[in-house]
């Protein structure tokens, strides 16, 4: 993922922190054609997962998103991906049918009308 941001320099990386502890990373990008804020690479380090850091960076950053007046979230996962898809859909996620390389593509709009 690492070498995605520096080489596609649309993706910004991200560290995900506990204390003073990196326990994963996530990188984001905005799709020029429409301007929804994708996230990608949401990895949290096996021996810290449970912990709630997956969901409380996924808060901050759509936190951030809204702050920034984006409109809407996207996000991609693996079909079989089923901690990804509940984490999600808990988040307010929906998936839409889309496809992106082969994963399922799932949305969140940031603001309300």
């Amino acid at each position: 993922y690492l070498c995605m941001c520096h080489y596609e320099r649309t993706w910004r990386p991200l560290a995900i922190y506990a204390g003073t502890d990196v326990v994963g990373f996530v990188m984001w990008a905005v799709d020029p054609e429409d301007g929804s804020h994708w996230i990608g690479g949401l990895v949290i380090d096996a021996e810290r997962q449970g912990e709630g850091h997956g969901r409380a960076a996924m808060a901050a950053l759509l936190q951030r998103f809204r702050d920034a007046g984006a409109a809407e979230a996207a996000l991609s996962y693996e079909p079989a991906n089923e901690r990804a898809r509940a984490l999600y859909a808990s988040l307010g996620f929906r998936e839409t049918g889309e496809r992106a390389e082969g994963e399922v593509v799932a949305r969140l709009a940031l603001r309300t009308a």
